[in-house]
């Protein structure tokens, strides 16, 4: 039996990639909107950015949300895991990982004792996570990565210099 990728699709929610939307609809409230650039991370049923991203080419995808307005948001999902999160904090866009496997709601409470404004999820078993130090040294934070997926994702942030 070959799955119907149009109804996979609409169960994961919008999503939009290089301005090429691949699957629409609401299964998840919490959003990022790439435009032109800008990174923006948010909450709600609506947003114009999914339409901002068909039109100039950028992205859009949808996520459970942990922090609205720097309010906690419960989630059905059980369980503890490592946790990360794409995150709001005062205009500054990052993302927080957990060490310890952490509940949803634990999570999102050290996010909002973080000050944090808006977080979404970011799914995924394996992750990689490095930064540049000032020396251009490569610090490793995290690496449970493997690659496979036909369309990998990859948060790169990058300083002008």
């Amino acid at each position: 039996m070959v799955p119907n990728l149009s109804s996979t699709l609409c169960q994961a929610g919008a999503f939009v990639l290089k301005g090429d939307p691949l699957s629409w609809g609401l299964s998840k409230r919490g959003y990022c909107g790439i435009i032109d650039g800008k990174l923006t991370v948010g909450v709600a049923d609506n947003s114009p950015l999914f339409e901002e991203a068909t039109e100039t080419g950028g992205y859009f995808f949808r996520q459970y949300p942990l922090v609205d307005n720097g309010t906690l948001v419960e989630n059905e999902p059980k369980g503890k895991s490592i946790r990360k999160v794409l995150c709001d904090r005062n205009g500054e866009i990052m993302v927080v990982m957990s060490t310890t496997p952490e509940s949803f709601h634990d999570f999102s409470q050290a996010l909002i004792d973080m000050h944090v404004d808006n977080a979404i999820y970011l799914v995924g078993s394996s992750s990689f996570g490095y930064f540049s130090d000032k020396f251009d040294h490569l610090a490793i934070i995290y690496n449970k990565f493997r690659y496979g997926y036909k369309n990998e994702n990859f948060i790169v942030w990058r300083v002008g210099k």
